[in-house]
């Protein structure tokens, strides 16, 4: 079952005690976690506090100093449900080195199976993405303020130039755009009150921004030698490449299902399959425990460095089954993506 992943900046006075913050509201927020009860274990010894609740839930904490300064801090929260799932909530806060320059955030959510037969649901967006966009504690990603609220652009030079560079993979580093185009005039093929609903569930997953009319589209698309989209297509912006998703009311959204969910799903599966420019989880914990290892070879009792060492093995073990699946799921998109290719070029042929 594919991760939900995502990252944007932060501003850069966001330290391990604000984020840690983050974590207590978010949890403290569900109807679901059990880590704020009497009966929770709790262990502060070592460099990564671990809280264990009566029905498994766990939640575990590191942090990373380089030099006596705040390097990475991050969690894992795991939640055991009755249906044989575990569902993983991680998020790495990585710190830039450079004073006044903002840091990244990564979250990285999955469904796993704990028991045979167990069925798999894909990972929603953790409710803590929403609360950093709340605090105003997003930073900017490119052109784009991080924010779970549109933007419209209006008809004037600022906003042609932000549009031509969405058109062109130039206006975001860390999320895709979410570009809706006008049908005619000024009307699009969703109405104010989807678009507003749209921008909200995507915030801090992908910026949404919606152009003014159908005379802006055209001068828009004389900017960009026709790399816009127009008519009402919904456009997918990447970083670096561009528009590398157009979709349409009539052919997109069969039976039942709409282009509002089309789109949502589409931008949730780009996002994650982007590369990282942040930190996982088990780069922090690989990270962490190397300087471990390192700091204390000299005072560690031999069994002591043999369970450091189990660590480690545990965390690459870890990440390779991590890495295998992130491989499979990328085969498996070029695999559709080639299919695909093959039919459009098969049916153009028949015409």
């Amino acid at each position: 079952m594919m991760p939900f992943a995502t990252e944007f900046p932060v501003k850069a006075g966001l330290d391990s005690r604000m984020f840690v913050a983050q974590i207590i509201t978010w949890l403290k927020g569900t109807q679901y976690s059990r880590l704020f009860e009497n009966n929770v274990e709790i262990d502060l010894d070592g460099d990564s506090p671990l809280a264990i609740s009566a029905n498994g839930e766990e939640l575990r904490l590191r942090v990373l100093k380089v030099s006596g300064a705040e390097k990475a801090v991050g969690f894992r929260h795991d939640f055991p449900d009755q249906e044989g799932r575990l569902w993983r909530t991680e998020s790495v806060l990585l710190r830039n080195d450079k004073e006044g320059d903002q840091s990244i955030v990564r979250f990285r959510t999955q469904c796993i199976a704990r028991e045979s037969g167990a069925k798999l649901h894909h990972p929603r967006k953790p409710y803590i993405i929403k609360s950093f966009l709340v605090d105003r504690l997003s930073g900017t990603d490119g052109q784009f303020l991080v924010s779970d609220e549109p933007v419209w652009l209006k008809n004037n030079d600022d906003s042609l130039q932000l549009a031509e560079s969405i058109s062109l993979g130039k206006a975001s580093n860390n999320l895709p755009i979410i570009y809706i185009s006008t049908i005619k005039g000024s009307s699009w093929p969703f109405n104010r009150k989807q678009v507003d609903k749209l921008a909200y569930e995507l915030g801090g997953v992908a910026h949404v921004v919606v152009e003014p009319d159908r005379d802006f589209s055209i001068t828009l698309r004389d900017l960009t030698s026709g790399q816009n989209v127009y008519g009402g297509a919904i456009g997918i912006a990447l970083p670096n490449y561009g528009f590398v998703r157009r979709l349409f009311a009539s052919k997109q959204s069969p039976g039942s299902r709409n282009l509002v969910d089309i789109v949502h799903d589409t931008a949730h599966a780009l996002r994650s399959q982007m590369p990282s420019c942040g930190w996982d989880w088990t780069e922090l914990q690989e990270q962490s425990l190397r300087q471990h290892r390192q700091r204390e070879r000299n005072r560690l009792t031999s069994q002591e460095e043999r369970a450091l060492y189990e660590e480690e093995n545990e965390n690459l073990r870890e990440t390779i089954v991590q890495l295998k699946d992130d491989l499979a799921r990328q085969q498996s998109i070029n695999s559709n993506n080639a299919h695909e290719n093959y039919l459009h070029s098969y049916i153009a042929s028949q015409v």
